[in-house]
């Protein structure tokens, strides 16, 4: 007997294969075909969920990471799993079935430590060919032949300073260096205070120095007298000769040339990274011995650039790159760069000129996307674009994280691209910024140093925010520069931002002939309470037991960075000519070293001194901008203030200067804005300071042009005290010092302790 199946049992039947079907289609894993510019990954995974119906998406600490795609018809895993690779993440479900694209505590582990291996390896590499200099290189010619070596493959000879200083680099821990990052210094010791570390036995290092010096102090003084018998120095070259030693002491490290005649009571052994950014060179070992007194009487210096920096990296791969880099082949297609992207390349070509690139006024849509980092990635144009027709030529899927740093200092005028897929790609490779696979149809970019490329990623809305205010303005405010350093690393470091620094800030970084703006100074200025700022503003001192933490961290960073900055006023010192050059000059350069209070961490051997103290002056100027013929901002010459137009003028008065003072820019219409002069001083101890400048410039936007003649009275009257103090100063001489005290209690040279 068959059985009958009801309608409502079909029913139920349907009911239960349609469900079955949707859990099926559920954990299906679609295809997918997505195309996207530098975007966040957290907007690229929702177009994914989107598109695909998937429960996915990104936490806050990774949405920050830039991803490229272009994928075809591959299944939605593939992608996922890809873009987890590149950026150092990993996918976890929540109890809501959702998909969370996070970091990988493991992967980050494992990038840091890669990170931090390569420097070991990079400082033990170049340790070693410190090393084999002093490995005595055979004579070119046999022996007995009667020719004379070929000099030009014989190095030149050591100098016993510099066979000191490779010989206790050696002693060194590679990790110990390698640790120094950019703007510090590692300061090692033969008796450590606790901001110094313990050197090693290095008694016959200096034994062999101390000889070696002085035996070749003595052949110098010889060959003086003798030329000072034939050839007599006349009292004015004498006193240039030593104004120059004065001004320039702190660069000449090596120009010791007197005998040593009194024990060596201390020696430090100094390694710094300046942190110039791009033109950052690597690392500097220095060495200085003191005397009993406390004064220096020898100091020399080295370089371990291999691996340490842009410029060092670029020096010690350029020869491999050379051979390794072959000139891609005619039938390699081209780029077709868009039309934003080509004008955004265009706008900085400077061969027409200071005022052919002022007249220059990018479209709306260029303008519009410019204004929005956020939204418009700055890796979105040239770099994405080139990016995705890599991937289209090469028939690959593509997942890739640019890091920041892809973009050199030199791309901003060099913009134009590279003109072919290959082009492109190869200049990719041989840069050392990123790292690329490519295997089963996959191309996958992700940042060679994923870690620091993180640290120096810029932050978008910072940077929105930046441009947006000085595109308001005209002139970003000190704040709105704090609020950006508070979140961003400085322009030299990021040179990304550049073009829009350039077009939208250009003033905001220039303090003329104060120097660089000090960005850990920009942060302390920003973290500055608003009741700690109307302190300091009514001439209060704000003591350093009151700041901070994080304030205290950043006065540290300044006052036992690199290079030393701290100040020491001597008893009978010559005053600084005010406004002349040494006044101008000795706000940002290092002073010169004397004795052991020129080194922060003597003078200041535990630390910041719980006694020390802030203060602000805070005086009123005037500040113009260079207009260009056709009425536009001359943007390279920055915001001028007294002392920058004082410059121009004295050396256009002064005959001295000849044909350059004739080449410097005559300057007829300007626009006026007022300028808030912060100097701060940090009071470290008696006749020990840091002194840090900052400027505020408001300058209207729309603000109308005047000639020069019109400006104010008072400011006129400025420029011209100060081009007369210059005349008076004439060339940038430093004055004398007085010996130093003595040290209360002498320090041996030798101390027990383990290397670091």
């Amino acid at each position: 007997m068959k059985k009958v199946i009801t309608m409502r049992q079909i029913s139920k039947i349907a009911v239960v294969l349609l469900a079955c079907s949707g859990v099926r289609a559920q954990d299906a894993d679609p295809k997918v075909t997505y195309s996207t510019v530098a975007v966040p990954v957290k907007r690229a995974v929702a177009d994914l969920a989107k598109a695909t119906g998937a429960k996915i998406d990104v936490a806050s600490q990774a949405a920050a990471e830039i991803v490229i795609i272009f994928v075809k018809d591959v299944p939605l895993s593939q992608v996922m799993a890809k873009i987890a690779k590149v950026t150092s993440g990993e996918w976890v479900k929540d109890a809501e079935g959702i998909q969370w694209l996070n970091y990988s505590t493991t992967a980050l582990q494992k990038d840091r430590q890669a990170e931090d291996d390569k420097r070991v390896a990079d400082v033990t590499k170049s340790l070693k060919q410190m090393a084999d200099r002093l490995v005595p290189v055979p004579p070119t010619q046999p022996a007995g032949s009667g020719k004379p070596d070929d000099e030009e493959k014989q190095p030149p000879p050591l100098s016993g300073i510099s066979k000191a200083i490779i010989r206790i680099s050696s002693m060194l821990s590679p990790a110990a260096i390698a640790s120094v990052d950019d703007g510090e210094r590692l300061v090692f010791a033969s008796a450590p205070t606790h901001m110094q570390r313990p050197l090693g036995n290095i008694g016959s290092i200096i034994a062999d120095l101390v000889q070696e010096h002085n035996a070749a102090a003595l052949e110098r003084e010889k060959i003086e007298r003798k030329s000072e018998e034939t050839n007599p120095k006349t009292v004015e070259q004498k006193k240039e000769e030593e104004d120059m030693r004065r001004t320039w002491g702190r660069f000449d490290r090596q120009n010791y040339d007197k005998p040593i005649t009194a024990p060596i009571a201390k020696v430090l052994f100094i390694v710094s990274k300046d942190g110039f950014g791009f033109f950052g060179g690597g690392a500097t070992v220095e060495l200085k011995l003191f005397d009993g007194e406390g004064k220096v009487v020898l100091s020399g210096q080295d370089s371990l650039g291999v691996g340490l920096g842009p410029m060092g990296m670029m020096a010690a791969s350029a020869p491999e790159n050379a051979q390794a880099v072959q000139k891609p082949g005619p039938t390699s297609p081209p780029i077709e760069y868009s039309d934003t992207t080509k004008e955004l390349s265009g706008f900085f070509d400077f061969s027409g000129g200071a005022d052919d690139w002022a007249a220059k006024k990018p479209s709306e849509k260029l303008l519009e996307k410019l204004l929005r980092p956020d939204l418009y990635d700055p890796l979105s144009f040239q770099q994405s674009e080139a990016l995705l027709a890599v991937a289209k030529a090469k028939g690959v899927n593509l997942i890739a994280n640019l890091p920041d740093n892809v973009v050199s200092f030199m791309d901003t005028f060099n913009a134009k691209g590279k003109a072919t897929v290959d082009d492109y790609l190869e200049d990719l490779k041989s840069g050392e910024t990123v790292t690329i696979d490519t295997a089963d149809g996959w191309m996958t970019v992700r940042p060679a140093s994923p870690a620091k490329s993180r640290e120096l990623r810029v932050d978008r809305s910072a940077l929105a925010a930046l441009i947006g205010a000085g595109h308001a303005k005209g002139v970003p405010s000190l704040d709105d520069l704090a609020a950006y350093a508070m979140k961003c690393e400085q322009p030299s470091e990021t040179p990304i931002v550049m073009p829009y620094v350039m077009m939208f800030a250009q003033h905001a970084f220039n303090q003329g002939m104060r120097g660089p703006t000090d960005w850990n100074m920009l942060r302390f200025y920003g973290q500055l309470t608003l009741a700690q700022r109307e302190s300091l503003k009514a001439g209060s001192q704000l003591s350093m037991r009151s700041l901070l933490p994080q304030q205290k961290e950043l006065v540290t960073k300044m006052a036992f960075g690199s290079p030393p900055q701290i100040k020491v006023e001597r008893p009978g010192d010559k005053p600084a000519d005010e406004g002349g050059f040494m006044e101008m000059m000795s706000r940002f350069m290092p002073s010169a070293v004397v004795d052991y209070r020129d080194e922060p961490t003597e003078v200041m051997p535990s630390g910041l001194p719980a006694d020390a103290y802030v203060t602000l002056k805070l005086t009123e100027d005037n500040v113009v901008v260079p207009q260009s013929a056709e009425g536009k901002d001359i943007a390279m010459f920055g915001a001028l203030g007294t002392d920058e137009l004082a410059i121009f003028q004295y050396m256009k008065e002064s005959p001295e200067f000849g044909e350059m003072g004739g080449m410097m820019p005559q300057i007829d219409r300007v626009r006026l804005g007022s300028r808030k002069v912060l100097d701060f001083t940090f009071q470290l101890g008696q006749g020990v300071s840091l002194k840090e400048t900052l400027l505020d410039d408001h300058l209207p936007k729309d603000s109308a042009a005047i000639s020069t003649g019109a400006l104010p009275a008072a400011f006129q009257a400025r420029i011209r005290k100060r081009v007369e103090a210059l005349k008076k100063t004439k060339l940038p001489w430093f004055g004398g010092h007085t010996d130093p005290p003595k040290h209360q209690v002498p320090i041996p040279v030798e101390s027990p302790g383990a290397n670091n």
